[in-house]
Parts: structure tokens; C-alpha cells; sequence
């Protein structure tokens, strides 16, 4: 999805940009990284607008709990309790289901989605970023901590989208996405560079708190050090020069521990920004090495309250935050590299923890303390956010002053562990007015639940290049049902590839004709686009003039199937054009109900100068039936391109209802080059 972004947009910028650019003449091919969109806040109607809560409750062992009402849940704004209307229970991912299959690994057969065939309890997927501070880690403990991520990336379920940020220097980027393998891949990439901080040349043996203490001037740190590194210098010069240098080691451990925290911060704070901006519920896991704060006053790390606002910021952005801290530092000190056992051991593993649980406790989220193997915390968060409630609660009319509010959220239940946001911000009330048709538009195709008050059917077909030479690909669409006539629809699109990288959304108002066989009376929408060969994901939403949107993601890959010296497009089925008709009906989900249909297919052959290519279209029952149904292609050569087109017309008359198989087969002469099929149900 991406190269390196620059630390201060961070690269979760790329995770929620802007509202689409609806309004374009014609799509577009995808080009520029963008950003997912971000989702507009659920409202619920009850008399009043009422405010949209996420709420995870799960038991000791990380299994959230079901089955609650609005009554078993307490909330309070600024300390005052408001009434719970509703309490909706929406899981993200199948509980105790078996780790999913990496979508790299799964066949995407070219066939057409619906929103039809969602049920509205149906796990939507999560939304995860996985943010890793590489400068906290040296190389080993970072090799381990992606090690056990990896683990994490392949037990997340088809639906989830995960995403993978790594700071400081060098910055790594993957957007969100269902391509799981794009965040395991940049995972490998991901080396630690944190440096010890002492500085080099200096060798006298001063601990992190004893640093602290000593910048600090605290004079009986200071002679305890002294006397053990100093103690056989002697008098005179030579003890002045062992204890220059021991205050030299202080002040560059000092400096090295808060360059590397304030780095630290730079980057969380980036990243918690950066998803602020998604609206929709997402999941930050932040793998960490450790936050040193200094555990008093001085002159270095005195972070504890910048680390504190660090926290609230990521509760008012609404994350369900984990913090994982990869605490190698006890080990570390035991290995062949330590000198020495420092007295201060366990202080010094306080303070590299303490900015992580200052965060992890303003935000309230959770924090994993992690000696050895990560696995056990990554399994936790699995757990946890497979399921979460979405509350409706009742402000009162004071609340809505456009001011930012403390919001706390407790349940009834017996040893339950909650996490919800700490803040809420209510937008002054104003009247609410319709929505117009794009507004409908936008918030159909940015939010995360798919709309299915509009059915859509949608399918994509590989077509031959085009004059330069990208892959041209069709999308066709079936809107509405039960629709007699013109009809006006706003419709919208765009592409993700495998790697996250998302193509610019273009909408349209279009006005729309019936598909002259579709059973359901359903508008017959057509559009071309150019794509890049491999796995693609596409977004499409439409609205109708009543308001009525729909809204549905589709899989399919772009490229073309080789023959023997020729690459073949998909089979496209049409409904036959009558007349001086200039209309595209495709089938596009595959049922017909007329008496015959249009078959269609591409061929561009690996010499240019090939002639007396032929194609021949039959029905069957099955790949190993004999024809029922045979006719000739006409064939059609695009000049200057080499590339040809095959169209035949199936007469379907005598073939009662059923489902069948059209094949197209190319030749030249007796020498057969391949062929393509395609699936339908006459009706």
C-alpha cells in the first residue's frame, strides 16, 4: 500500500483521509495511496439524537459477554447519569471461531456479490492497526515481538482489516486492509534500533535511575557512584577526571533516554491522530519496548504529565486501545553483554514502564506486561474484540454545547471488565433537515456497516487492455428491484488494491433503465475502469430519489487466463439490444428469464499479426455435457491493436428452465488456444 510516510502526518493519516470526491464525470483508474474512509457517527432516533457509545464487557479470561439490555448498563456525563435507550450487540468476528484463512490463500472466483445476502447479524470484521515504536527495541526483541505479530496476522478472520505502522526512522506504512499478507510482510521489515544509552567512549557503570539522580543533583546518589567507580583512582587529579566522567555518563544517559522517549511520543501521538479520524470502532495494539519516565523530579524524562494528555487524547479518540510492553529489560540484564548487576535493576524496569502504563491507564485501555513469548497478549486482544455493544444514551438538552464531556460507562455484571471512551463530544443541536441524495451518497459508501435498504447485485469482468495498454475492467451492477421505468440513482465507486492502496471515488447521477431480463426489475448500471493486473476490492454504494442506499464490497482479481499464444477476457453474458437501442444490459448474476442472450469475449493473441482466429459459443449442462445450444462468434479486430472480439447471440427458446453453461472457445483453424466459461439460471 505504500512507501514510507513522514513521521509527522504519521502514517495512519493514510488511514481516514477525507470525504470522497464524489462528483467526477467518469471513474477513474486507481491511483494515489488514500486513506479508507472514515465512517459518520451512528445516530439513533428516539425523540432525540441520541449519543452513539462503543462499549466492550468481557469476562476474566478476555470472552466479551452477551445477552445484555439497556438496563444492565450505567452511564454518567460529568458525573451525572443519563438513560441507556439501547444497547445493540455487534460482533466483529466469529467467537471461538478457528483462525481465519489469510485472503491471500483464498480462491476469488469471478462471480457477483450482494447485499442481499448479508444478514444484519452477520460478523462485520474488525478494524486493526498494529503501531510498532522499533526505536524501543533492540534487534532481537523486536525480531521476537513480529514473530508472535505474524502469529497474531494469521489468526485474524477473512472480514478484518488490519493495518501495520512502524516509527520512528525509518517509517513503515501499510494501510488497513483484507489483504492480511501485506501487513505481515511489512512486519518482517521492521528491525529494532534502539541504541544503549549510554554514550560511547564512556565507560563508567551508571544506571538509568542513577543517571536521573545524579543530573538531578542528588549528591547521595551521587558519592554512592562515585565511591564504587572512583574508589581506586586515588586522590588528585585522577579521581577528579573518574568523577567528570561519571557525571559525563549521567548527563548522556539522561539526554539518550529522553530522545529516545520523546520519539516515542511523537510517534504514538501521530498514530492516535491519525484513527481519530475513522469514526468507526478500531483497534489499536501498540508494541512497544518500553516509555522511560522519570519516577522524580529533575531535569531528564519528565514526561509523566505529557505521557498523561498522551492518554486522554487516545480516549477521546475513541480506540480500543492495547498496549503491549515487550519488557526484555530483565533479561537483559542477566545476559553475556551486562558488566554488572545493577542494584537498581528493578527501578530502572519501573521507569522504562511507567510512560507505557501512564498511557494505557489515561486512555483506558490495557496494558500487557510481556517477558517472554507474546502470543498470550495478542490471543487476548482476539478475544476481546470480537464482539462490542453499541449504546444509545439520552443527553440531556444542556449537553449538546459543542464542548468536549467526561463520559464513564459501568455494567451490572458480576467480575465484567468494560472499555469504553473517556470523552465525548456533543455538537451544538440544530435542526435537522433531509438529507440530499449525495449527503445519502457519502455516508453509504464511508461507512463501515453495509447498507442494504437498496439490494444491489454487482459482478466485474476482465476486458483486453486498452490503447495503452492497461487492463480495462467492467463493472456492472444490478439497483433496486420491482422498478418499471427510467429511474434516477447516485451511484459511487472505488478500488482497493491488494496492498491497501484505494483509487479515488467517483460518484454520478445517472439515470437508469431496467435490465430487460432481470427477474427482480432491478436498474442495469455499467461503468469501465483501468487496473493494475492482481487483487482488488471494490467499494460501491448508490442511493435511490427516496433515500433508500445501498452499499456492498466486492473481491476479484484483474488479469487475463493464457491460452496456447493468445490471453483471454471473461465471458460477459448480455441481454440482446433490440432495435436502434444503444443500451449494455449485462447479466450480471448470472439469471435470465428471455429467450436468448448475448455472449461476449476478448482474445488478444501474442503476435499482433495473427489472423483467422475463430470462436465458437455452446450451451450445455455441464462442462462434460454435450452442446445444446451452438453458434458462431463474429469476430472483430481492433485496429492497430491486434487484440479481437468475439460476440455470438444463444438462442435459448427450446431449453426449459435450469442451469446451464456457455463456453466460448477460440481457434485457429483446428488448433484449439483455450476457452472460457461462464455459469447462468434460465428462469
Amino acid at each position: 500500500m505504500v512507501p514510507a510516510l513522514a513521521l509527522t502526518g504519521l502514517v495512519l493519516a493514510m488511514a481516514a483521509g477525507g470525504a470522497p470526491r464524489l462528483w467526477a464525470q467518469t471513474p477513474q483508474p486507481a491511483q494515489a495511496p488514500r486513506s479508507p474512509q472514515a465512517a459518520p457517527q451512528p445516530v439513533f432516533r428516539s425523540g432525540v439524537e441520541l449519543i452513539a457509545v462503543d462499549v466492550a464487557v468481557v469476562d476474566r479470561n478476555g470472552n466479551p459477554i452477551g445477552g445484555l439490555g439497556p438496563d444492565q448498563f450505567d452511564v454518567t456525563v460529568d458525573g451525572k447519569p443519563r438513560r441507556v435507550v439501547s444497547a445493540e450487540f455487534i460482533e466483529f468476528a466469529p467467537r471461538g471461531a478457528t483462525p481465519g484463512t489469510p485472503l491471500a490463500a483464498r480462491a476469488i472466483t469471478p462471480t457477483y456479490s450482494s447485499n442481499e445476502q448479508l444478514a444484519p447479524s452477520a460478523p462485520q470484521g474488525r478494524l486493526i492497526y498494529l503501531a510498532v515504536d522499533q526505536g524501543s527495541f533492540k534487534p532481537i526483541g523486536a525480531r521476537g515481538a513480529m514473530e508472535a505479530a505474524r502469529r497474531f496476522i494469521d489468526r485474524l478472520q477473512p472480514e478484518d482489516r488490519v493495518g501495520l505502522v512502524a516509527f520512528p526512522s525509518p517509517v513503515l506504512g501499510v494501510e488497513a486492509s483484507r489483504d492480511h499478507e501485506a501487513a505481515r510482510a511489512a512486519s518482517t521489515k521492521i528491525v529494532g534500533t534502539a541504541q544503549p544509552f549510554r554514550a560511547a567512549g564512556l565507560d563508567m557503570n551508571v544506571s538509568l535511575s542513577e543517571a536521573i539522580d545524579i543530573h538531578a543533583g542528588d549528591m547521595l546518589t551521587t558519592q554512592k557512584v562515585f565511591a564504587r567507580e572512583c574508589g581506586a583512582a586515588g586522590p588528585g587529579a585522577m579521581r577528579a577526571a573518574c568523577e567528570n566522567d561519571v557525571r559525563n555518563t549521567a548527563v548522556s544517559i539522561g539526554r539518550n533516554a529522553e530522545q529516545q522517549a520523546t520519539g516515542s511520543i511523537a510517534g504514538i501521538k501521530a498514530v492516535i491522530r491519525g484513527l481519530a479520524m475513522i469514526r468507526e470502532r478500531k483497534t489499536l495494539v501498540l508494541v512497544s519496548g518500553g516509555l522511560p519516565v522519570a519516577d522524580r523530579s529533575g531535569r531528564d524524562l519528565q514526561l509523566t504529565s505529557t505521557v498523561a494528555d498522551l492518554g486522554r487524547e487516545a480516549a477521546a479518540a475513541n480506540l480500543n486501545f492495547y498496549v503491549l510492553h515487550i519488557d526484555s529489560g530483565f533479561l537483559d540484564a542477566f545476559s553475556a553483554e551486562a558488566r554488572t548487576i545493577s542494584d537498581t535493576l528493578f527501578r530502572d524496569l519501573g521507569m522504562m514502564s511507567s510512560g507505557l502504563e501512564t498511557i494505557a491507564g489515561a486512555s483506558g485501555g490495557s496494558l500487557a506486561r510481556v517477558v517472554a513469548g507474546a502470543d498470550f497478549a495478542f490471543d487476548r486482544v482476539l478475544r476481546e474484540t470480537t464482539a462490542a455493544y453499541l449504546l444509545g444514551v439520552e443527553p440531556l438538552e444542556g449537553d449538546r454545547d459543542g464542548r468536549t464531556h467526561r463520559i464513564n460507562v459501568k455494567v451490572r455484571v458480576s467480575g465484567a471488565d468494560v472499555r469504553s471512551r473517556r470523552e465525548v463530544l456533543l455538537p451544538v443541536a440544530v435542526a435537522a433537515k433531509a438529507a440530499t441524495p449525495e449527503e445519502a451518497l457519502g455516508r453509504a459508501y464511508g461507512s463501515s456497516r453495509l447498507e442494504m435498504a437498496l439490494p444491489i447485485r454487482l459482478a466485474t469482468f476482465n476486458m483486453g487492455p486498452g490503447a495503452d495498454g492497461r487492463q480495462r475492467v467492467m463493472v456492472s451492477a444490478d439497483i433496486g428491484a420491482g422498478v418499471s421505468g427510467p429511474t434516477d440513482i447516485w451511484t459511487a465507486f472505488a478500488t482497493t488494491d491488494a496492498s491497501g492502496r484505494t483509487g479515488e471515488p467517483v460518484g454520478r447521477k445517472l439515470r437508469l433503465h431496467p435490465r430487460a431480463g432481470s427477474p427482480a426489475g432491478a436498474l442495469s448500471f455499467t461503468a469501465q475502469t483501468v487496473l493494475p493486473p492482481g487483487r482488488h476490492t471494490l467499494r460501491f454504494a448508490a442511493v435511490d430519489a427516496a433515500g433508500r442506499a445501498g452499499s456492498l464490497d466486492h473481491a476479484f482479481v484483474v488479469g487475463l487466463v493464457n491460452g496456447d499464444g493468445i490471453a483471454m477476457g471473461d465471458l460477459v453474458l448480455l441481454e440482446p439490444v433490440t432495435g436502434s437501442e444503444e443500451r449494455l444490459d449485462v447479466v450480471t448474476d448470472g439469471r435470465i428469464r428471455g429467450e436468448a442472450v448475448d455472449a461476449y469475449i476478448e482474445v488478444v493473441p501474442s503476435d499482433p499479426e495473427v489472423f483467422g482466429i475463430t470462436a465458437r459459443f455452446t450451451v450445455s449442462d455441464g462442462p462434460e455435457s454435450e452442446p445444446r445450444v451452438a453458434a458462431a462468434g463474429l469476430m472483430t479486430r481492433t485496429p492497430g491493436t491486434g487484440q479481437w472480439s468475439a460476440t455470438a447471440r444463444l438462442d435459448l427458446g427450446d431449453l426449459p428452465p435450469g442451469a446451464y453453461l456457455v463456453t466460448a472457445t477460440v481457434s485457429v483453424g483446428e488448433r484449439r488456444l483455450g476457452s472460457m466459461t461462464r455459469a447462468f439460471q434460465l428462469q
